[in-house]
C-alpha cells in the first residue's frame, strides 16, 4: 500500500492494502490496484483521483486513463503528446503565462509554460517526471500515473505526497488482454536489410549471366 504523506519518508511498502467493502472508498494510498491522478492546476476544474482494480498483470498509462473515464487529446503533429485532458484547456480558454495570454490549439507541442506534465509513482509513493508519453508507461499493482497541468515559468511539480491522502473513486477496470506465457515463439520475419541484400545478389547474378552471354555472342561473331 501507499503510506500517507506523514509516514512515506519513514517506511517502505511493497503492496497495497485491500479494504473491506464496509470501509467505503479508500484513499489513494490504500488503493488495491493502479492509481490515477489528474491535477488541473489553475484550469479551474475538480481534480480526479481514481483507484483502478484489475486482474491484469500490467496496463499502460493510456489504458489506465481510459479505464478511469479520462479522455486525452494529442496534438496534430504529435498525437501521443497529451495536449488536453477532458477538454481542458479548451481552444477558447485563455491561459496566462509569463509571456502573456495564450490559447491552446493543439497543433504542435504546447508551450513550456502551459502544458500537461506526466508523472508516475512507484510502490513507495514517490512521484517521478515521465519522459515517455502515457502510451509508453507500464503500470503494475501499487503504481500510479498522474497528469498535472503546469503553468508559468516556475518549477514543474508532481501531484505531491498529499495526493495519497485523498479519497479515490473506485473503478473496476476491464482486464487488459495479456499474451499467454506458454504461447509458441513467433517466427521472426526477414528484416528489410536481408531482403535488400538478397535482391541485390539476385540482380548481380542476372547481370553476370546476361553479360557472359553477350560476351560469348561477340566472340562467335
Amino acid at each position: 500500500m501507499f503510506l500517507s504523506s506523514a509516514l512515506a519518508a519513514a517506511a517502505a511498502v511493497t503492496s497495497w492494502t485491500v479494504l473491506d467493502a464496509g470501509h467505503g472508498d479508500p484513499t489513494l494510498g490504500e488503493c488495491a490496484g493502479v492509481g490515477v491522478v489528474v491535477d488541473y492546476g489553475q484550469l479551474d476544474d475538480v481534480d480526479t483521483v481514481v483507484c483502478l482494480t484489475t486482474h491484469a498483470t500490467h496496463m499502460t498509462g493510456s489504458e489506465a486513463l481510459t479505464a478511469s473515464g479520462i479522455q486525452t487529446e494529442g496534438t496534430v503533429r504529435f498525437p501521443s503528446f497529451v495536449c488536453r485532458v477532458n477538454g481542458k484547456p479548451a481552444p477558447d480558454q485563455p491561459v496566462t503565462t509569463d509571456h502573456g495570454t495564450i490559447y491552446e490549439r493543439c497543433s504542435v507541442t504546447p508551450s513550456a509554460q502551459a502544458y500537461w506534465s506526466v508523472w508516475t509513482a512507484d510502490t513507495q509513493g514517490v512521484w517521478t517526471y515521465a519522459n515517455l508519453g502515457v502510451e509508453g508507461i507500464v503500470l503494475t499493482e501499487g503504481k500510479a500515473v498522474g497528469l498535472v497541468f503546469h503553468q508559468g515559468a516556475g518549477p514543474v511539480t508532481g501531484p505531491g505526497a498529499e495526493a495519497w491522502d485523498r479519497t479515490a473513486r473506485m473503478v473496476d477496470a476491464p482486464t487488459v488482454p495479456q499474451e499467454p506465457t506458454n504461447a509458441a515463439p513467433r517466427e521472426s520475419s526477414p528484416s528489410a536489410a536481408v531482403i535488400l541484400l538478397g535482391g541485390g545478389a539476385l540482380m548481380m547474378m542476372i547481370f553476370l549471366v546476361v553479360w557472359r552471354r553477350r560476351a560469348l555472342q561477340r566472340r562467335r561473331d
